[in-house]
């Protein structure tokens, strides 16, 4: 508990929010891993109560993020058409299902989005952001950053942004749209 008297998880030396992966996985529970290791926070009791044992997520770095806000970029999404923007700065990592998926990432973050199947439109932030459309005629905008983005089957339309992108089309007539680069 913080002076404030907020419950909360505080990571130690050296971990700052760029360090983790926050995801709500099919059982229900949130996770919360430190990229590169094996350390991981199980929270269990999220999958039945839509909220968190804590407040904040503290680093060492004296920032903060609110508990609610991760449960809320961790949005649920179905077999149905689903439409979510990504609250959270950090790491996003998003697992569409089927339906024609409409998903943003954040942009103060690296976004990792899987459109599954079906027409999806996936739209990354300002950093380096993978974006897969899957079966179907998808839309996948890099925006800023050096992204990859990998069409799959169908009629895809992938447009790079700004930024050292990497286009991959699939099967299907593909349109691939970049941003040349220019020197003064």
């Amino acid at each position: 508990m913080d002076a404030n008297g907020y419950d909360g998880l505080k990571f130690g030396e050296g971990i700052t929010k760029d360090d983790i992966t926050i995801t709500q996985e099919a059982d229900g529970f949130v996770y919360i891993r430190i990229n590169n290791t094996t350390d991981v926070v199980k929270f269990t009791q999220a999958s039945t109560t839509s909220t968190l044992a804590i407040d904040y997520i503290y680093f060492a770095d004296n920032s903060r993020i609110r508990a609610n806000a991760i449960l809320v970029s961790l949005k649920t999404l179905t077999e149905g058409d689903d439409t979510l923007t990504a609250n959270r700065n950090g790491t996003n990592n998003i697992q569409a299902l089927a339906g024609d998926d409409t998903i943003t990432g954040g942009i103060d973050a690296r976004n990792n989005i899987d459109g599954g199947a079906d027409d999806d439109t996936l739209t990354g932030g300002s950093y380096a952001d993978s974006l897969i459309g899957g079966q179907g005629n998808d839309t996948l905008n890099g925006g800023n950053g050096d992204d990859t983005l990998n069409a799959g089957q169908g009629n895809d339309t992938l447009n790079g942004g700004n930024g050292d992108d990497t286009l991959n089309a699939g099967q299907g007539n593909d349109t691939l749209n970049g941003v040349m680069a220019t020197t003064p």
